[in-house]
């Protein structure tokens, strides 16, 4: 009888749940129109942010290379947080569904203007056109609720920005979201360093054998996210203590988690867009020219100054003998190994289960939970049908940056080529879990695409009635 109820009771559990999912989206709903938009979107990236740090900081896990206790960050360890994530994925859930269901309906009531509904569209298609890719052709057909988390919620996310928002208020919350990330990493390292520091670890930087894996999964997620705080601060400049509090527990933690990608994804961005920008600002500013060429010479002598310290350190040769670097540690094994089922199944892909730990024991290479490559991932999982949504919604959301640039002095650039480049040795628009920081950075590029196309729609039309009024085109009664 006893074992009879312990197998029902998640059953019942289930159906109970399915009933009462209903009504909970209906309060959601209510309430939610007593707050603005900015205080929703704020309460969901705090959210995500605060269920993607709780799991790793009450794992167990254990970095240290010289402890035979070493272990990787697995879903075991991060049982102790499950609850928490369970609970703030559906609390981010049920204000997504809300929200979505909203702001279809202020669509169709034509009270939202629509200058962004590309990205809706080529994101809607990449999101559920990988869904039904996964279930119809695959290899391994496969369909779990959970896929819908994201597109879900990426629809909320549109709508909500598609309204009048405080920028400057979200732009202040999310860089908290991510201050927190980088405090907890660096006092973490101090406290629990087995928990926050691969050891010991050969890098580039001299001197520095550890590798700072703070509170996320892996370096390669917490120096991406240390950029995209620096490039926010950037462009939204904090209270002068809160300034640099940010910017030395960023560019800390930026520099210690040896995020090579992370590193790489800077000089681009700094190169193509912060650069060209800051410099078109001092034009308008008095000796802009000779500050400028200041400037250029202080560039020239530190280059010099980092060549000197390379040839000192004999880093050309290290970064050679560097395995992590001409191996891509070890990714090209798992390149290989995608694009042989990618030809397998040439259209549909293997499906949503490649790489999953039943697919990593069957191929012998345990460590690979996805195929740490954007391109080649979407290869493997969707075929070359789900390819060709990838590079439709890159496509739409680069034109989308270009387009805004002038409005958004280039922080929509910034931040795509960011997540652009890190799609060179991850997958961060194709993650599984809604509570992770590479879905939070998607998140923020969506919300500020959209907005920013919004302020791009209104001066456009501003410039229209302005010429129609020069012109007399309009006639006013009086």
């Amino acid at each position: 009888m006893i074992e009879v109820l312990m197998f029902s009771m998640p059953f019942a559990l289930a159906i109970v749940l399915g009933f009462l999912a209903p009504f909970g989206i209906y309060v959601i709903y209510q309430v939610g129109t007593r707050f603005a938009p900015t205080f929703k979107l704020n309460i969901i990236l705090w959210a995500m942010a605060i269920g993607a740090i709780i799991p790793v900081m009450l794992s167990k896990r254990v970095l240290n290379l010289e402890l035979e206790l070493h272990q990787q960050l697995t879903m075991a360890d991060l049982a102790s947080g499950a609850m928490v994530g369970r609970l703030l994925t559906l609390s981010i859930l049920g204000i997504g569904v809300a929200e979505a269901i909203r702001g279809w309906l202020l669509a169709r009531k034509k009270l939202l203007p629509k200058p962004a509904v590309n990205i809706l569209i080529a994101m809607m298609a990449y999101e559920f056109g990988m869904i039904v890719l996964g279930f119809t052709g695959a290899t391994l057909p496969s369909f779990n609720y959970k896929y819908l988390y994201i597109p879900v919620t990426l629809i909320a996310i549109y709508y909500l920005a598609n309204s009048q928002i405080n920028i400057k208020q979200f732009a202040l919350h999310i860089k908290l979201a991510m201050l927190v990330l980088m405090l907890g990493s660096l006092l973490a390292a101090v406290i629990t360093p087995d928990l926050a520091l691969l050891r010991p670890y050969k890098g580039v930087i001299p001197g520095l054998t550890f590798r700072l894996y703070g509170l996320t999964q892996h370096a390669n997620t917490l120096g991406p996210v240390a950029l995209m705080l620096l490039i926010v601060e950037f462009y939204f400049p904090s209270t002068f203590l809160l300034r640099l509090l940010i910017l030395f527990s960023g560019a800390g933690t930026f520099l210690l988690a040896q995020s090579k990608t992370a590193w790489m994804a800077a000089i681009v961005v700094f190169g193509l867009v912060l650069i060209p920008q800051f410099f078109v600002h001092l034009r308008t500013k008095k000796y802009g020219f000779q500050t400028a060429v200041m400037i250029v010479i202080a560039m020239l002598i530190l280059a010099i100054f980092a060549g000197a310290v390379a040839l000192h350190f004999d880093l050309l040769n290290k970064l050679q003998e560097n395995e992590e670097l001409t191996s891509f540690t070890g990714r090209t094994i798992i390149w290989a190994k995608t694009i042989s089922e990618f030809e397998s199944n040439p259209f549909f892909g293997y499906g949503p289960e490649i790489w999953s730990p039943i697919y990593r024991l069957r191929a012998g290479v345990l460590g690979a939970g996805q195929a740490h490559n954007q391109f080649i991932q979407t290869l493997g999982e969707g075929g070359g049908l789900g390819f060709l949504l990838l590079i439709t919604y890159i496509t739409v959301l680069f034109a989308v940056s270009i387009k805004v640039f002038k409005q958004s002095r280039g922080l929509v650039l910034a931040l795509f080529l960011t997540i652009f480049v890190r799609c060179i040795s991850e997958s961060p628009l194709r993650t599984a879990s809604i509570i992770d920081w590479p879905t939070f950075s998607h998140f923020v590029l969506i919300i500020f695409a959209v907005y920013y196309s919004q302020v791009r729609y209104r001066e456009l039309n501003q410039s229209v009635v302005l010429a129609d009024q020069k012109h007399g085109r309009f006639q006013f009664n009086t």
